[in-house]
């Protein structure tokens, strides 16, 4: 019985790290999240927000 609920526990670890390796290598989701801590820093700071990437 035990074995059983170990292999259900694993299996949802192993897709939630599937999801959060696909979302990683996203490179959509990778720049909103580079630019969410962007901001979040200059707020913290009490500093106008600066562009994460120069044009």
């Amino acid at each position: 019985m035990k074995q059983r609920k170990e292999d259900k526990y694993n299996l949802h670890i192993d897709k939630e790290l599937a999801t959060i390796d696909s979302l990683l290598r996203n490179e959509v989701f990778a720049l909103e999240i580079a630019n969410a801590l962007n901001m979040a820093y200059y707020v913290c700071l009490g500093e106008i927000t600066k562009p994460l990437l120069s044009p």
